[in-house]
C-alpha cells in the first residue's frame, strides 16, 4: 500500500480500485485495441487512402499480430507488421509502408510520438487523453489532429474504464484540429 493510501480508506475518502491495480502491477503496455477504438478511424483511413494503395505499418503488435492488425486487414488495408519487442520501434522500420497505425505502449507514449513525428510519414496513435497534457507530447504535436471518444472506450473487458484515449494523426488530412466520433 502507497504510504497514506490507508489512512485515506479509513478516513472515508474514496479511492478508485483500478487505480490501485494499476500501482501494483504496472503499466498497461500489452492491452490489446477493441473494436470500439479502432472504428472511429477507419473513414478518416479511407478517405486519405483514394486512389492509393497504401501499406498501413501496425507497429506495436503483440505477438501473432494483436486484434488491431486483424481489424485493419479486415478493412482491406495492406498492413505490415513485426512483433513488438522483439523489434526496436526506435531503431528499426519496414522497408516500404506509408501510414503508421498504432496502440503504441503507454508507458513509452511520449517517446513514441517523437519517434513517429521523426518519421515523417503519416501516422494515427492511440493514446490517453492526459498525453496532451504532457510537456514531452505537446512539443511534437504540432500539425496533429485529434479524433476524440464519445465515452471512455473499455480495454479490459471489465466495464469500467478509468481513463479516456484519443487518435493523435498526422498526414491524415482529417480536416479539423479536433474530431468528436460519433
Amino acid at each position: 500500500m502507497l504510504p497514506g493510501w490507508q489512512s485515506s480508506v479509513r478516513m472515508g475518502v474514496g479511492v478508485n480500485k483500478n487505480l490501485i491495480r494499476y500501482v501494483k502491477r504496472g503499466p498497461y503496455d500489452d492491452i490489446s485495441t477493441p473494436y470500439a477504438a479502432y472504428a472511429p478511424l477507419v473513414p478518416h483511413l479511407k478517405k486519405w487512402m483514394i486512389g492509393l494503395q497504401p501499406i498501413v505499418w501496425e507497429s506495436a503488435p503483440s505477438e501473432g499480430g494483436g486484434k488491431l492488425v486483424e481489424m485493419l486487414e479486415a478493412s482491406d488495408f495492406n498492413v505490415t507488421w513485426k512483433p513488438y519487442p522483439p523489434f526496436d520501434f526506435f531503431e528499426w522500420q519496414p522497408d516500404l509502408w506509408h501510414v503508421q497505425v498504432t496502440n503504441p505502449p503507454f508507458s513509452m507514449k511520449a517517446k513514441w510520438v517523437k519517434r513517429s513525428v521523426e518519421l515523417d510519414k503519416p501516422f494515427a496513435l492511440l493514446l490517453p487523453v492526459t498525453a496532451l497534457g504532457s510537456r514531452n507530447v505537446n512539443k511534437w504535436i504540432d500539425g496533429c489532429e485529434i479524433i476524440l471518444f464519445p465515452k471512455r472506450i473499455d480495454f479490459t473487458g471489465g466495464g469500467a474504464p478509468w481513463f479516456s484515449v484519443m487518435w493523435l494523426t498526422k498526414g491524415l488530412k482529417i480536416g479539423k484540429g479536433i474530431t468528436v466520433a460519433d
